[in-house]
């Protein structure tokens, strides 16, 4: 079973293959509230195929990613991506966000856990992560889950001026 409860009213999961709606709507907002943490833009999420974006996180087997996502009685409030390309090759964390009516309430640190579980699952050793130089708050976030400033930067996007940092840390025991 892929559920897991966070409290009375908020349930982390995996992503389903027939979740194409429900990830497109979480990106969409994701882009919408946070346009300059993310890579991809509203524009070209607006543009994607759905259903081949979401079908590709199911093609292999085992998975070399999965998108978790938190919902409150069934209103989808946030979404995480976890994946790697081969054994320990660029294990990630990519897309994370929570809707800001639900953050500071434990959801984000709960994706979290369950997207390092997963990498260690597959035995991942560490775990990478981009955050935008600006962004003092998500900073603070990561660090109080051990995440560390590797000192790479990078430019958000090709045209951009915002700058990005990563951040990893190893996966230990959770």
């Amino acid at each position: 079973m892929n559920l897991r409860r966070q409290s009375d009213d908020v349930i982390i999961r995996a992503l389903l293959p027939r979740d194409v709606e429900l990830f497109r709507s979480l990106r969409l907002q994701a882009l919408e509230d946070s346009p300059d943490a993310y890579v991809e833009t509203l524009e070209g999420a607006r543009d994607c195929d759905w259903e081949a974006r979401t079908g590709r996180l199911f093609v292999l087997d085992p998975p070399t990613s999965v998108a978790y996502v938190a919902l409150v009685r069934d209103l989808p409030v946030a979404m995480i991506i976890a994946g790697h390309k081969d054994h320990n090759d660029s294990p990630f964390l990519a897309a994370m966000w929570v809707h800001p009516d639900f953050r500071r309430r434990g959801i984000g640190h709960s994706l979290v856990e369950r997207a390092l579980a997963f990498l260690s699952s597959t035995g991942q050793k560490y775990v990478s992560l981009w955050v935008t130089e600006s962004h003092a708050d998500v900073f603070q976030f990561y660090e109080s889950l051990g995440f560390q400033r590797t000192g790479a930067k990078s430019i958000l996007r090709s045209g951009s001026e915002i700058t990005i940092l990563e951040m990893a840390r190893a996966l230990s025991k959770i």
